[in-house]
């Protein structure tokens, strides 16, 4: 399955319509003949998302995605998610996105949902570390705790730099 996202105008472009803040905000420059309201924040908090849009040519965009191309013009984002690294939806300062692929950044989606905590399965009466990459898994041992497990997770994915994702 291919993942793609509507193509960024240039860095170039970006710089000239908008300021960035090193709180994590972009503000629209005043613009000549613009509806937009110069040095006030640009777009608005989708609710249901939890991430700021920006309604620029037409089309909205994430700010987040923004704020890295102003960043990274050489990066080609277009088959990238940009990820935030704390998990904060909102959180947009640079220094805390990072393009990974849509593959990796699913890996902050399976965090969520296990109680056991990342890289532990429930066996039976114990607990396995798994470690799992492109669609493969492997078991790394049967612990008797789930602390056991995932710090022996832990130690794998820090080996062989295997984790992407934050702990949480």
């Amino acid at each position: 399955m291919s993942f793609k996202t509507k193509d960024l105008p240039s860095s170039e472009k970006l710089h000239a319509l908008f300021r960035y803040d090193e709180d994590g905000q972009i503000y629209w420059k005043n613009l000549n003949n613009s509806r937009k309201s110069a040095d006030r924040p640009a777009g608005s908090i989708n609710r249901s998302l939890g991430y700021r849009q920006v309604h620029m040519m037409g089309s909205l965009f994430y700010a987040h995605r923004i704020i890295f191309k102003m960043h990274n013009p050489d990066v080609d984002i277009s088959n990238l998610v940009i990820d935030h690294k704390d998990g904060d939806r909102l959180n947009n300062r640079i220094e805390n996105l990072r393009a990974v692929t849509h593959s990796d950044n699913s890996l902050n989606r399976l965090m969520n949902v296990n109680p056991y905590g990342q890289g532990v399965e429930k066996v039976s009466n114990r607990f396995a570390a798994i470690v799992a990459r492109h669609g493969k898994k492997k078991r790394l041992g049967i612990f008797d705790t789930p602390e056991e497990a995932h710090e022996a997770y832990c130690q794998a994915t820090a080996k062989y730099n295997l984790r992407l994702a934050q702990l949480r």
